[in-house]
């Protein structure tokens, strides 16, 4: 179930970039949905509050929330990086490392 749902992140952490580029202004509303979202997990899966790559997670929604004109150079790298970010936390379901 995990895993699945990581794999679903990585599309919707993919979906930032198209809303930044066209300047549509709906982009808070989906950070802030998503980050509050993933604070859920964190506390539905407590393995995940103490996991540090879970945390980037957040902290690149955070930058994203709290830098809301940064250049799309920025924000494609930080999307990059936490698409690659989920797919290593689907590594980790995917071994059973998740308590």
């Amino acid at each position: 179930m995990l895993s699945t749902y990581f794999s679903s992140l990585v599309n919707r952490f993919f979906k930032i970039l198209p809303i930044r580029e066209s300047g549509d202004k709906t982009l808070g509303t989906y950070i802030r949905s998503l980050q509050l979202e993933l604070i859920g997990c964190g506390n539905f899966v407590p393995f995940f509050s103490d996991e540090p790559r879970f945390v980037a997670l957040l902290a690149v929604l955070q930058f994203f929330r709290d830098q809301p004109d940064a250049p799309v150079e920025d924000v494609r790298r930080e999307v990059f990086r936490a698409i690659n970010t989920c797919k290593k936390l689907v590594a980790i379901c995917d071994k059973g490392e998740v308590k």
